[in-house]
């Protein structure tokens, strides 16, 4: 019947998405996936998307909760570890992987109490509460970052953030017309700041640029309405979505990425070798401020306060008007790891006997 992986996580799709270039390199291999997470959530569309089988798994944050909702937190997990534990029998699960985030710890104690192995993907230069955790009973952690290891309670292997297949591939098209493209990513929640100060500095740039601007902005389910009519307000051409079924299509077309710095989202960056302005999300233990930093000194990346709307608009005026982008891009291509889904495969065959 061969070999059979689950892959488990959630809470967004940079949880999902590199779990998932791991899962496409091992269905090369002659592995069974299956993934486990959250019902009625966006991991659950996406992996069903991409023609994987999903498994619901109740889970709830525990993180920032009072004392009985951590509790109450606490208990569900453990029920649901118990339907884990069933569902890892049903599947005869060789390997379990999971991404972080709570929703991986009911995949991963039933994995404990079962003797499979299990191996957690790390993303961040400082490893989540839910790895960090789940690293006492890990068999492996890969990781993006080197610093990540001391932190961590298992074996730990530097691998780079798996990345799907198409940021590496992806050719600029050639345009109609020379403008300025700019990638807006909010991260697949969106992000209200994002919304609100990133219209006004692009509005306050446009004037200085030596070609029309457009701009493809995602927005996160919901909050696409109030950002579009923002845009249309201060006069600036802006395809303002939802969410993007295609980043890697989006990120190849851009000229300069706007984003967050989610492990993930910088990864993908990377493998597409583009420069970038970053804005942390400065709470969660500042993680993104430290992954934002690494770029940064490698000269693919600068980091700016969302907040301030005239600050960043002069570092975009600054990097849309100088011949530094060239330079940057270079930058975020060596910091790409194109075999990270290659190698975490390998990993998981090894722990699973088949190699």
């Amino acid at each position: 019947m061969g070999h059979k992986v689950l892959l488990t996580g959630g809470g967004s799709g940079g949880h999902v998405f590199p779990a998932l270039a791991v899962g496409d390199e091992l269905v090369l291999r002659g592995w069974q996936v299956t993934f486990a997470g959250r019902p009625d959530s966006i991991e659950a569309d996406i992996v069903t998307a991409h023609g994987v089988p999903f498994y619901g798994l109740a889970a709830a944050a525990v993180l920032g909760r009072g004392p009985l909702d951590k509790t109450r937190a606490a208990l569900k997990i453990a029920v649901s570890a118990f339907s884990a534990r069933s569902l890892l029998k049903k599947l005869e699960v060789d390997v379990v992987v999971a991404t972080g985030a709570y929703v991986s710890a009911p995949a991963a104690l039933a994995a404990r109490t079962l003797r499979v192995p299990l191996l957690l993907l790390e993303p961040n230069a400082r490893p989540g509460l839910a790895n960090r955790w789940l690293s006492q009973i890990a068999s492996v952690a890969a990781t993006a970052f080197e610093q990540t290891a001391p932190q961590m309670r298992c074996r730990c292997r530097l691998t780079g953030v798996p990345v799907r297949q198409q940021f590496f591939e992806r050719e600029l098209r050639p345009a109609a017309e020379p403008r300025w493209r700019v990638l807006v990513l909010g991260g697949s929640q969106g992000a209200t700041d994002l919304n609100r100060k990133v219209p006004e500095a692009l509005a306050a740039v446009v004037g200085q640029l030596d070609r029309p601007l457009s701009v493809l902005h995602q927005t996160g389910r919901g909050k696409e309405a109030e950002t579009r009519s923002l845009y249309a307000s201060l006069g600036v051409d802006a395809d303002v979505v939802p969410f993007l079924d295609d980043v890697a299509d989006a990120m190849a077309e851009a000229d300069v990425v706007l984003s967050r710095s989610g492990a993930v989202t910088l990864a993908e960056i990377c493998a597409a070798a583009k420069p970038s302005l970053l804005f942390p999300l400065r709470i969660a233990s500042g993680h993104q401020v430290e992954n934002a930093a690494v770029l940064c000194e490698a000269g693919a990346a600068e980091m700016v306060d969302v907040t301030d709307s005239r600050t960043v608009a002069e570092h975009l005026g600054r990097l849309m008007n100088d011949d530094g982008l060239q330079a940057m891009s270079r930058s975020a291509g060596r910091l790409s790891r194109p075999t990270a889904a290659q190698d975490i495969a390998d990993e998981v065959v090894h722990l699973g006997g088949a190699g």
